[in-house]
């Protein structure tokens, strides 16, 4: 497994701490990154079931969807889950 450097939860918890807001351009852009990601995986006829912000990671500006130990696969109906 490779190393990420960074969570979500730890970049949120650095913008409290110093208590400076999230640059609007990189809310927009994690959470495309995130629901595309989901949207392959469901694709793929997996349930994730656990996404929170400690299971997204950052590994040189590239967000990684981590922890599928809660994960399920699904039948596929006409391209939706069941």
């Amino acid at each position: 497994m490779e190393y990420c450097h960074d969570t979500l939860q730890k970049s949120i918890a650095r913008y409290r701490a110093s208590e400076t807001q999230i640059p609007e351009k990189d809310i927009i852009s994690a959470l495309k990154a995130a629901l595309q990601g989901l949207a392959f995986i469901h694709k793929n006829g997996i349930l994730h079931l656990d996404i929170k912000p400690e299971n997204i990671l950052f590994k040189s500006n590239i967000l990684k969807i981590a922890d599928f130990g809660l994960s399920r696969a699904t039948r596929m109906r006409g391209g939706d889950i069941e």
